[in-house]
């Protein structure tokens, strides 16, 4: 279902053509206790100012004036999915997810389907993600990183291959066999381990007539308990990877490769006689896994001799270790992965947990309470009237605080219910840029303070007299005097001994929650 929810809002934001990046919608939906429902959906939708809100909607009601919509359609007994309706008539209806990319449908059909249930949207017009571009260049920069090492790899060979006078183009139809089966095999491996890993999840899809997860979690998926058919393809790709990398000219390596491609045949029929006539499903990896080892044997045919009769020793040796350092590797990599795919259902789990809304307040209701400082000595930040206050004690020269309060700016920027109220420390170290912010609040300014504390903040080495420069203020004044000695009085009555303090209507934020949660709480 999650999976649905974040190909579902994908295809909504992308029709809407609203700036947000695909990892961020992972992340979003990932972290959001309700992210397998209509409600979290909505939830989402609204950090990026996406207006929206659910109806209970009978068919005959539906028409192409709500579109796009979300709606909850029926695929299955007692099995429900989320679809985008793209566009709607009285004859057909379009329609997208992860499993269908504008398909059209008869309208009759999916009013059978249909669940009476729709989100629809009204985007804003400052609909989108904040720092789009930043995070949409750090995305496709990391979308890079296995293409370039591809490409690395294959420039790396190629150039070995030269220098060792065994470059030929039948050599380099060997070498792609090997790279294709060999990066499949440990896509595999990694679907085995992390099964919701998002880049294999792309790979292998599911769908009416395919289902990895199914043809991977099968008894006939394992040879025994505790050895999969996965992990057997990874060490004979690996080997033999090996092996054609750097023996490939020792007298009897080629002659053992040929005759290992052999050995693979029955695998091939039994993998896909298993697919096609028991499951009736296909895996698109294992398919492709097939596909290699029967290209790889035509390609072998003319190698085919008995390997003994031209083994050395040093061939023996060779072959041995090859075939053995992928089974070392995995022996040493395997539970580093498992652990980090448990790390990662961890992380989601503690989410869940931690964002549960009667939970929260109840942990919060015990930790220490505050008087709140009143707001004609405070900073104050977003909707003045809003009854949900956070207050955050900061000092200009801490380094925490300054990723405290890009998470306050980021989350001002979708709330119009937040009360944000600043109260500064002040240090001898400090107490400069202190009185400056407190005299720029004292023009009555809001918006210029918000910049010059956004600008203030965001700067990895404090450089006052530049800020100073940008954000001229009178230091001088009484006011300043006045409102800083309130400050301090209210830091010794509440006897602040760190930063940031922050401390939400009145009671101080629990040490397991960052504000970052409290957006899922609020």
């Amino acid at each position: 279902m999650e999976k649905n929810v974040v190909e579902t809002i994908r295809s909504l934001i992308a029709i809407l053509n609203i700036p947000v990046t695909k990892t961020s919608i992972i992340n979003e939906v990932n972290e959001n206790p309700n992210n397998e429902n209509l409600f979290g959906i909505s939830e989402v939708l609204s950090k990026w100012n996406i207006t929206n809100a659910a109806y209970h909607l009978s068919p005959a009601e539906l028409d192409n004036d709500f579109c796009p919509f979300i709606a909850y359609i029926s695929k299955g007994i007692k099995e429900y999915e989320f679809v985008v309706v793209k566009t709607i008539d009285d004859k057909e209806v379009t329609i997208c997810n992860e499993n269908y990319k504008n398909k059209v449908i008869e309208r009759g059909e999916f009013n059978k389907l249909y669940n009476n249930t729709a989100l629809v949207v009204e985007p804003e017009e400052n609909a989108g993600e904040i720092n789009y571009k930043a995070n949409r260049q750090k995305e496709i920069a990391e979308s890079l990183k296995v293409p370039l090492f591809i490409l690395g790899a294959v420039l790396l060979l190629s150039g070995f291959f030269i220098q060792n006078r065994a470059f030929s183009w039948y050599n380099c139809l060997l070498l792609l066999l090997k790279s294709g089966g060999l990066t499949t095999a440990v896509l595999l491996l990694v679907q085995s381990i992390q099964s919701d890993n998002p880049y294999v999840k792309t790979l292998c899809f599911k769908g009416k007539h395919a289902d990895c997860d199914e043809i991977l979690t099968s008894r006939a998926a394992k040879l025994v308990s505790w050895l999969s058919w996965s992990e057997i393809g990874g060490f004979y790709f690996g080997g033999t990877f090996l092996l054609l990398l750097f023996s490939y000219t020792t007298p009897g390596v080629p002659e053992t490769l040929a005759v290992l491609s052999a050995a693979c045949l029955p695998y091939i029929v039994y993998s896909l006689s298993y697919q096609a006539f028991i499951a009736k499903k296909w895996c698109v990896l294992c398919t492709t896994v097939q596909a290699v080892l029967l290209a790889e044997f035509f390609a072998n045919l003319s190698n085919f001799s008995n390997p003994l009769n031209h083994l050395t020793t040093v061939g023996f040796y060779r072959i041995t270790i090859s075939m053995l350092m992928p089974v070392l590797a995995w022996i040493v990599v395997k539970p580093l992965f498992k652990r980090s795919g448990e790390l990662n259902a961890a992380r989601k789990t503690l989410a869940k947990f931690k964002h549960n809304d009667e939970l929260f307040k109840k942990v919060l209701s015990e930790q220490p309470s505050y008087n709140q400082p009143n707001q004609d000595f405070s900073i104050v930040l977003g909707n003045p009237a809003s009854k949900n206050i956070v207050t955050i004690v900061s000092n200009p020269y801490c380094g925490p605080c300054s990723t405290a309060h890009k998470a306050l700016d980021e989350w001002l920027a979708v709330s119009d219910d937040l009360q944000v109220r600043v109260v500064l420390t002040n240090t001898p170290q400090s107490s400069e840029a202190a009185r400056h912010l407190v005299a720029l609040n004292n023009t009555g300014d809001a918006e210029l303070v918000k910049q010059a504390l956004h600008d203030w903040y965001k700067q990895s080495k404090k450089d006052y007299p530049s800020w100073a420069k940008k954000y001229p203020a009178d230091l001088d004044s009484v006011a300043c005097d006045n409102v800083l000695r309130k400050q301090n009085e209210w830091c010794e009555s509440v006897d602040v001994r760190f930063t940031p303090l922050v401390i939400l209507n009145g009671h101080q934020l629990p040490e397991s929650y960052v504000i970052e949660d409290l957006k899922y709480l609020i």
